[in-house]
C-alpha cells in the first residue's frame, strides 16, 4: 500500500507499545534538534544547511552537552533530523537529509548503526520523491520508519536490519506517521487525498483496514495510552471551498481525535492550535500549544470526556515563542517544552515546567524538534 509521509514541520508523539525490551541505564533528558542555516535573512533549506544535534541534559550533574553524539563519536549526526523515539535502550533517529536511520546506544550516545533507507527496486512507491526518512513508532519489536516518498520501512530492534516494507496502492500524498494505536499504524495525509485522507493499516500484513475523512492537511499525529488518535491540521474542512476563489489564510486549524478501539471519529472541531508540536497527554490531561508561530501558549483539554473548556497553562510568566517540541513525564507530571524562539534561531531551549512553574531551562540549538527521557 503507499504511503507518503512528511515535510519538516510537521510532528508525531507516541507512546511506546509491544515487547518488553531492556531500559535505558541513564537518567535525563535528550533534545533532536534539525539544524538550520540562514544566509542573509533567507534560509534555503537545503538539507546540507540542517546540521542535526543531539543534545543531552545529565538529571544527576544538572548539566548539558550541547551536541553530545558529535562529543562521544567524533563526527556529525546528519542532516535535517525529524524524528527520535527510544526503544528499550536505543535511539532511534530520523535523519530525513541523510537518507539514513541512525542507532544510538540511550547510555553512552555511542552510534550502534547507521542503516540507509534506499529501497530496492521491487518496492514500489506511490510517488516519485526520494526515500527521506520523517517518522518512527515501535510495535512488537519492532520500528515502522515513515518514508516520504510513500513506503513504510520496518527495522528489526535486536539486528537493526531492515526486515520489509509497506507500500501499494493507498494514496496519501506526503502524509504523517505512522503511529500505532491498538495494535494499528494510523497516517494522515494531504489535502489532494481527500476525502480518505487517514488511513488504518494491518503493520503484520500492511493491508488497509479502513480509510475515513479528517481536516486538511496534517501537522501533527500521536497518541495516547487510552488509545485516542490526535490528529491537528491547517485546514478545518467545514470552511474550506473547492475552488480557485478560497481565502487559505482565512481558514481555521481543525483538530481531529480518532477511537482505536472503534476507529470512529470521537471529536472534531475547529481549533486555535498552532499544530507545530503534537498533542500529549498525561493522565486525564492533555496539551497542545496555542497561537501563533511567534508567540505560543499551552492549552490543556480532559481527555477522558474531550472537553476542552478549561484554562489554559500557566508558564508563570514565561513568554514562549515557537514551540515545536512538548514531552510529558507520566510519573511526575513534569511538562518539557522546545522553544524553538523562531526558526533558525540558534538559542533554542527547553524549559520544563511542574504544577504551573518553571522549574529549570537549557539550551536546545536549533530548531530543536523532539524531547526524549531516559531513566534507568
Amino acid at each position: 500500500m503507499a504511503l507518503g509521509l512528511t515535510s519538516c514541520a510537521r510532528k508525531m508523539v507516541h507512546p511506546a507499545t509491544g515487547g518488553s525490551p531492556a531500559a535505558s541505564n541513564v537518567n535525563g533528558i535528550y533534545v533532536l534538534a534539525v539544524g538550520g542555516t540562514t544566509i542573509n535573512g533567507v534560509n534555503y533549506e537545503n538539507d546540507s544547511d540542517f546540521k542535526s544535534t543531539l543534545a543531552f541534559y545529565d538529571l544527576a550533574t544538572r548539566t548539558v552537552t550541547p551536541d553530545r553524539f558529535s562529543q562521544v563519536n567524533g563526527f556529525p549526526l546528519g542532516f535535517r533530523a525529524l524524528d527520535m523515539g527510544l526503544y528499550g535502550s536505543k535511539l532511534y533517529i530520523a535523519l530525513a537529509g541523510s537518507q539514513a536511520v541512525a542507532v544510538v546506544d540511550a547510555a553512552s550516545a555511542r552510534l550502534l548503526a547507521k542503516t540507509a533507507t534506499a529501497l530496492p527496486d521491487a518496492v514500489k512507491a506511490f510517488t516519485t520523491y526520494a526515500p527521506d526518512p520523517t517518522h518512527i513508532c515501535f510495535f512488537d519489536g519492532e520500528v515502522y520508519i515513515g518514508l516520504v516518498n510513500g513506503v513504510i520501512e520496518v527495522m528489526d530492534t535486536s539486528s537493526m536490519k531492515i526486515v520489509r516494507y509497506i507500500g501499494g496502492d493507498v494514496p496519501l500524498l506526503t502524509p504523517i506517521g505512522p503511529v500505532v494505536a491498538n495494535g494499528k499504524l494510523y497516517l494522515a495525509g494531504e489535502g489532494n487525498s481527500y476525502p480518505n485522507n487517514l488511513a488504518i493499516i494491518d503493520p503484520h500484513t500492511g493491508s488497509l483496514i479502513r480509510s475515513m475523512s479528517i481536516y486538511l492537511n496534517p501537522e501533527s499525529i500521536s497518541t495516547d495510552n487510552s488509545g485516542n488518535v490526535f490528529v491537528q491540521t491547517q485546514f478545518d474542512t467545514a470552511r474550506l471551498v473547492f475552488d480557485l476563489n478560497t481565502d487559505y489564510q482565512a481558514l481555521t486549524p481543525g483538530l481531529t481525535i480518532i477511537s482505536s478501539a472503534t476507529d470512529q471519529v470521537a471529536y472534531q472541531s475547529s481549533s486555535n492550535s498552532s499544530g507545530n508540536a503534537p498533542v500529549v497527554v498525561s493522565g486525564n490531561t492533555g496539551y497542545y500549544i496555542s497561537g501563533n508561530y511567534a508567540s505560543s501558549t499551552i492549552a490543556q483539554f480532559n481527555s477522558a470526556t474531550l472537553s476542552f473548556n478549561i484554562p489554559g497553562y500557566n508558564t508563570g510568566g514565561v513568554q514562549l515563542g515557537e514551540v515545536t517540541a512538548l514531552t510529558v513525564d507520566p510519573i511526575t507530571g513534569q511538562l518539557f517544552v522546545g522553544d524553538a524562539k523562531f526558526t533558525n534561531s540558534p538559542n533554542g531551549k527547553v524549559d520544563v515546567f511542574a504544577d504551573q512553574q518553571l522549574q529549570y531551562s537549557f539550551p536546545a540549538g536549533t530548531n530543536p524538534i523532539k524531547i526524549v527521557l531516559t531513566k534507568p
